[in-house]
């Protein structure tokens, strides 16, 4: 735009016209001269120019449409002509709206940046907001509705239906093509995004690691759903990467000490609220929360062990004897040692355990029978979970004893246990423990609470 500045003039009598025109570079000179905004170039924006009559030129930077578009190369001459119904918008800053061409409508629409809905040439966008650089820069035709987009590139790649969206930050939802009833906060955040409707994301990265189609999600933290790779939908993540292809799921934060990681949780008000229904199980390896029917929980501590092989001539003699499990059927915590024939309590809680001992043997009838559990390595009588005299229960001369016990036991954890037996009454060494996978001995336990 040409701006008046210090005018000199000459002339007698009366006085002259003016002769020359002074602006902030250059001058205009001679008797008449031109003042306008020059919009076939658009130096100004669409709606600036100067309309002049006898003595007086009038700025004007709202047109007839009550729109105002003021920035070079901003808006064009389809303003009034395929776009002549839009209204109430406001454009500030460089190559905002340059590319109307085609039939479309604009109103009630705020600009503020450079190149916001450049690539518009056929579309329509009503009651939008777009604050940045390229923001709403691919609409080629579009319909956008109430969006607000805030922050370099946010709705970059909008070409197709967009309505009562917002985003918030740089390159937030840069590559959606349409999206609708979503809100995306923080950089970067749903970034490669392509479709998808309803969904919510605030923080930076969230939802962006990868190009995703879903709906209904709501993601709040860093980095939030960076497992999403597809259409994952009505999912609800605080602080977690999700689990790929997962639908209809809650995570709650990232089991863990280390960074953006939990290990403690306090929730205020379910202490003293008695409710009906099902109880609660938790998962102690991935958190999960479950109600009644059949649990599968691999993460629990549960094991069992037997006696592959027969061991002969152990006891008999009171001689004190370890038996030595060399064979493991399950452990889901690897506790158990078939070196040590130890097991060792991976949490603190309380355990059921079940011994089946099997002794054959013996050249004279016994006199006495112990078996214990050994916590920590602690000698006889340790835990003594059988004494048996001849007045129950003895072993006969090259007889066969089996027997079953169970118990609970309240461990820490890293204490350890082991099984004992020990036969009194004989001359010697002679009573042998039973192995095999029928019949022999075996030893398991699990964590009950």
């Amino acid at each position: 735009m040409s701006q008046a500045g210090a005018n000199s003039s000459s002339g007698g009598g009366g006085g002259g016209g003016i002769t020359t025109i002074n602006g902030d570079t250059g001058s205009i000179t001679g008797s008449t001269v031109t003042i306008y905004a020059n919009n076939a170039a658009n130096n100004s924006g669409s709606s600036v120019s100067f309309v002049n009559s006898g003595t007086i030129s009038t700025l004007n930077v709202t047109d007839s449409n009550n729109n105002t578009i003021i920035g070079n190369d901003s808006g064009n001459s389809f303003v009034s002509g395929p776009f002549s119904a839009s209204s109430f918008v406001t454009a500030l800053g460089y190559g905002i709206l340059k590319s109307l061409g085609g039939p479309g409508s604009l109103d009630e629409c705020v600009f503020i940046g450079s190149d916001i809905a450049s690539s518009l040439s056929n579309g329509n966008m009503v009651g939008c907001i777009g604050i940045g650089q390229a923001v709403f820069s691919a609409a080629v035709g579009a319909v956008i509705g109430d969006a607000i987009g805030i922050g370099n590139g946010t709705f970059g790649g909008i070409t197709g239906n967009c309505s009562s969206s917002i985003a918030i930050g740089g390159n937030s939802l840069n590559t959606a093509t349409t999206t609708t009833n979503t809100v995306s906060i923080g950089h970067t955040a749903m970034q490669a995004q392509t479709t998808g409707d309803h969904n919510t994301a605030i923080g930076s990265r969230a939802l962006s690691a990868n190009a995703i189609s879903g709906s209904y999600n709501v993601a709040l933290g860093f980095n939030v759903g960076s497992n999403y790779a597809g259409a994952e939908s009505s999912n609800i993540l605080i602080s977690n990467a999700g689990v790929a292809s997962e639908n209809n799921t809650i995570h709650i934060g990232t089991q863990g000490t280390g960074n953006n990681e939990q290990s403690s949780c306090y929730i205020a008000g379910i202490e003293g609220s008695a409710v009906s229904g099902s109880t609660v199980i938790v998962n102690p390896s991935t958190g999960q929360l479950g109600v009644n029917g059949i649990a599968n929980n691999t993460g629990q501590p549960a094991f069992s062990v037997y006696l592959s092989t027969n061991q002969g001539n152990v006891t008999g003699n009171n001689t004190q004897y370890q038996v030595p499990f060399d064979t493991v059927t399950f452990d889901q915590t690897s506790g158990y040692s078939t070196g040590t024939h130890l097991y060792t309590y991976p949490a603190t809680g309380i355990y059921q355990h079940s011994v089946k001992l099997f002794l054959y043997g013996g050249s004279v009838a016994s006199t006495q029978f112990f078996a214990w559990a050994s916590y920590n390595g602690a000698a006889y009588p340790g835990d003594r979970i059988a004494d048996l005299n001849p007045s129950s229960l003895g072993l006969a001369v090259n007889g066969e004893f089996l027997m079953t016990f169970s118990w609970l036991h309240k461990a820490t954890a890293g204490d350890t246990v082991g099984i004992f037996i020990d036969v009194i009454g004989g001359a010697s060494a002679d009573v042998g423990a039973g192995g095999g996978t029928s019949g022999g001995c075996t030893f398991s336990g699990s964590m009950v609470c």
